[in-house]
């Protein structure tokens, strides 16, 4: 998500659902492929969970949402206001918009089933991760 908000941004667009367009659009082109695709993005409204479900289905893929947590605000904060940016030009949100996002629970019922991962340590989290993907 990062490298297509940041060209986005390149371009002059205000940053929002164009990023997510142009992501699924990526994922379901390499879903036709037979190509796994594996995306980092926050998804704090139901529209964004929803469509990925949609690129999935047109990819002809099955979804596997993985939604990670830490449960110390404290380490929370901490790692948003020390994360640097890896991509020239990308702007990292400050705590403050992190906390002001709007992000809404997650509804199974609403928003599809989902794999919720602590991420306290994360060579732990992504063990997990890797324990639900399965075999490539």
């Amino acid at each position: 998500m990062d490298a297509a908000e940041t060209a986005l941004a390149h371009t002059g667009f205000t940053v929002g659902v164009e990023g997510y367009a142009v992501i699924h659009e990526l994922a379901v082109s390499n879903l036709l492929l037979g190509i796994y695709v594996v995306v980092d993005a926050v998804n704090d409204v139901p529209e964004a969970r929803a469509g990925w479900q949609d690129a999935a289905d047109r990819g002809e893929a099955q979804l596997l949402q993985v939604e990670t947590w830490l449960p110390d605000p404290g380490e929370h904060r901490r790692r948003v206001e020390t994360r640097t940016a890896d991509i020239p030009g990308l702007q990292v949100p400050s705590w403050d918009q992190v906390e002001s996002r709007g992000w809404l629970p997650w509804d199974e019922a609403r928003d599809g089933p989902r794999t919720l991962i602590e991420t306290s340590d994360s060579h732990l989290a992504l063990a997990a991760l890797l324990a639900i993907m399965g075999p490539s």
